[in-house]
């Protein structure tokens, strides 16, 4: 059954670095991401605020992606704790969706010779 536990992941982990490019990326979030976070031109150096970080960082949305999407796809952990609620595996597998993702998308992005999410976060200088 591990593998079943596996494909699980495999799936969210694609599902969520899709949801994170449409939601940080696409022209369709983009009037949502004016109103809470500013315009693109005011660069990421402390303008946008935290609201703002947290509406235009992709390594902060794939959080809030993986998390939702490791219940809905009801990824257990592979292993059994007893003393750990159901609901917190969960939550843990959440985070292992989100890590997994940040780690497709910096390969895509190396293939792609795209900005990655990591030179988004630390790079103050860096315009979107």
């Amino acid at each position: 059954m591990l593998w079943i536990v596996a494909l699980k992941v495999a799936a969210a982990v694609l599902v969520a670095e899709a949801l994170t490019e449409i939601f940080v990326d696409s022209a369709l979030f983009a009037p949502l991401r004016h109103k809470v976070g500013g315009s693109k031109e005011e660069g990421l150096d402390g303008k946008f605020g935290l609201k703002g970080i947290f509406v235009r960082c992709g390594y902060c949305i794939s959080v809030w992606s993986g998390v939702p999407l490791a219940f809905a796809f009801e990824i257990p952990l592979p292993f059994e704790i007893k003393w750990l609620p159901w609901w917190a595996g969960t939550a843990c597998m959440g985070i292992v969706v989100h890590r997994l993702s940040n780690l497709w998308h910096e390969a895509i992005s190396r293939w792609f010779k795209r900005l990655p999410f990591s030179l988004f976060i630390w790079r103050r200088d860096t315009k979107e």
